[in-house]
């Protein structure tokens, strides 16, 4: 017995083992091929072609250019009408895609399929892929549950109709996902608290119901536009944003309105409220980087026309805007968001009326801290109209050059700074009552305006 062993470990390394692995480049055939690998149930002709010869191969699946198939094209409009072998199942996804050795088979492409049809819905939650994974130009009359996905690369579903519920909570795609179009379209989809570490590119698709990103991370572009293409909504679809985090937003006016310029009314339900973003960006289609900010006013109706309560006051959405304008240089706009926000504050139901009388009175002479020139002009007439008031009144007569009543105006309009001691001697007869509220108002002018340039009302 002892002699058998030893024979037996001196051929061993001789003997060739069939081992599925990927295949090598110059090999024609699938060194993993499906039935040998999973005998336990019948698999269709189109997906034993699916794997053994486009797949494993490394190769594009389309299943409209299946040499044995029925052909028929790859129009989602007419998807309904598709033959029966375009038909890929859930359990036939699932095995290439999470199980051994076919899992392990995959050199450098990753999974690459278009024009499928999927009866069932597609489940691959919990599931964690490393490489690519596309689903382009295909029908999903039943819809698609990702949750606990981990896609390794990036998740293409570009072109694809989704008829169903789209459920993708907690998805974790290590590049970018893909929901674009063209003929691209969507119902319910919920992508919450997902990780995305590259961008989500939304342009020429078209949603039809509710878009839920809530507390979702993407380490990109959220990109819904660019010079010649934009997202598409259906009525009555809703984006929720909340808590929503993109490196970059990539959107333009008329995303969110009308073409004809009427923002009385935004296309969709939309809610900002927690929605971080560092950069706004438009990016052409040959992707160099474009800045084209356009105006404040039509962000701003962006932040005020959202779905959310208006009756309480949401700094959030104002604040980010702001932070970001301010970040790229446009300063004048981030002022100008900064004043809407109070102006929202104000207005708001839930602001004490005392409070709201004093923001009016701070808006109108100091625009809240972001225009303080206008106190500056309200002195300059309050200063003027104390000259001439002085030089009318009798009790003021021994101020007898024009030089003099400005200088005595100056000294009862500005407090606590004496300009000249002898103007504490003059006394008005006609019209004290007149800088008695000239004395009051320069103090109140004064003070907002310190205030407004250190920045306490801001």
């Amino acid at each position: 017995m002892q002699y058998f062993f030893i024979l037996l470990a001196t051929i061993l390394p001789f003997l060739e083992v069939d081992e599925a692995r990927p295949t090598r480049p110059g090999e024609s055939e699938c060194q993993a091929p499906l039935a040998t690998y999973a005998p336990e149930r019948e698999w269709t002709d189109q997906e034993v072609w699916v794997w053994n010869q486009r797949i494993c191969l490394g190769e594009n699946a389309n299943l409209s250019l299946r040499p044995d198939g029925l052909g028929g094209g790859c129009d989602l409009d007419a998807a309904e009408e598709w033959p029966d072998d375009r038909v890929l199942t859930p359990q036939f996804i699932e095995t290439v895609l999470f199980h051994e050795p076919f899992r392990s088979a995959y050199a450098r492409r990753g999974f690459r399929v278009s024009c499928a049809r999927f009866d069932d819905q597609l489940v691959l939650s919990h599931g964690d892929f490393a490489h690519e994974i596309w689903l382009r130009f295909s029908y999903f009359p039943s819809g698609l549950n990702f949750t606990d996905l981990a896609v390794g690369e990036s998740l293409f579903l570009t072109g694809s109709r989704v008829d169903e519920h789209f459920e993708a909570e907690r998805l974790t795609v290590s590049g970018s996902l893909f929901l674009r179009g063209p003929e691209a379209s969507f119902q319910t989809i919920d992508l919450i608290d997902a990780y995305i570490d590259g961008n989500i590119d939304l342009r020429n698709s078209v949603f039809r119901s509710r878009f839920d990103l809530t507390g979702s991370i993407v380490g990109g572009k959220f990109i819904m536009s660019d010079s010649e293409n934009k997202v598409i909504w259906s009525d009555g679809s809703e984006l929720i944003l909340r808590n929503f985090s993109a490196e970059v937003l990539q959107d333009s006016q008329e995303v969110w309105f009308s073409s004809n310029n009427n923002l009385s009314s935004a296309i969709l339900s939309y809610n900002l409220n927690g929605f971080i973003y560092n950069e706004i960006k438009n990016i052409e289609e040959n992707h160099s980087d474009i800045v084209e900010i356009g105006n404040s006013e039509w962000r701003i109706d962006w932040i005020e026309q959202q779905s959310s309560p208006i009756s309480s006051h949401s700094p959030q959405p104002y604040h980010q805007l702001a932070s970001t304008l301010r970040s790229m240089g446009f300063l004048d706009m981030a002022d100008d968001t900064m004043v809407a926000a109070m102006d929202n504050y104000r207005d708001a139901s839930t602001t004490p009326l005392a409070r709201k009388i004093l923001l009016w009175i701070e808006r109108l002479t100091i625009g809240y801290g972001y225009e303080n020139w206008r106190a500056l002009i309200c002195l300059v007439i309050l200063l003027t109209t104390g000259t001439f008031v002085a030089r009318s009144d009798p009790g003021l007569s021994r101020l007898s050059s024009l030089h003099q009543q400005f200088w005595y105006s100056m000294d009862r309009l500005v407090p606590l700074i004496q300009f000249d001691q002898a103007h504490g001697d003059f006394k008005p007869s006609k019209y004290s009552l007149y800088f008695h509220i000239h004395h009051l108002v320069g103090f109140v002018l004064v003070s907002l305006f310190i205030a407004g340039l250190t920045g306490i009302t801001k």
